[in-house]
């Protein structure tokens, strides 16, 4: 499935919309160099397909391309992280 995942630098949210539903990643910054990701969310019938994987994948790639690190308080971030997702 291709998802275009975009980025609310205001609302600290990396987020895609497939089938008129939202799935997301909320983040706080921490400080100049650090990044919390605090939630992901992604409706139940969106579920399994990968979606929210690829939203934590351009999370992260976009961390790591600004030089940031990632505290990952959500379990599926720390997942994602844990399989070798790019930080």
């Amino acid at each position: 499935m291709n998802v275009s995942v975009r980025h609310d630098l205001e609302r600290q949210r990396f987020f895609a919309i497939v089938e008129g539903q939202e799935s997301y990643l909320d983040y706080g910054i921490v400080d100049d160099d650090t990044l919390e990701y605090r939630r992901t969310y992604s409706a139940p019938e969106l579920r399994g397909r990968g979606i929210a994987a690829e939203v934590v994948r351009v999370a992260l790639d976009w961390a790591n391309a600004e030089g940031k690190k990632v505290i990952p308080s959500c379990r599926f971030v720390r997942d994602r992280m844990d399989r070798g997702t790019p930080r």
